[in-house]
């Protein structure tokens, strides 16, 4: 992995973990381009995708070693 790679997926989980952190537990977090709302559960670190999901959020979630789950 080039450090060019890890310095943007490192950019990506700083991002999406610090809005993780502005969603409540059993909140949800939409994303318009992706016509997709995940419902975010902190506890088991799981996202339930309702909508078509976006490829490049759930591989940074995935990163993370967070769970999606397909609803």
């Amino acid at each position: 992995v080039s450090q060019s790679r890890y310095l943007k997926m490192k950019e990506r989980i700083e991002w999406t973990q610090s809005l993780l952190d502005l969603v409540k537990e059993g909140g949800a977090w939409y994303i318009p381009r992706a016509r997709t709302f995940y419902t975010v559960n902190h506890q088991n670190k799981t996202v339930i995708r309702n909508g078509p999901g976006d490829e490049a959020v759930e591989e940074v979630l995935k990163q993370m070693n967070w769970k999606v789950k397909g609803n």
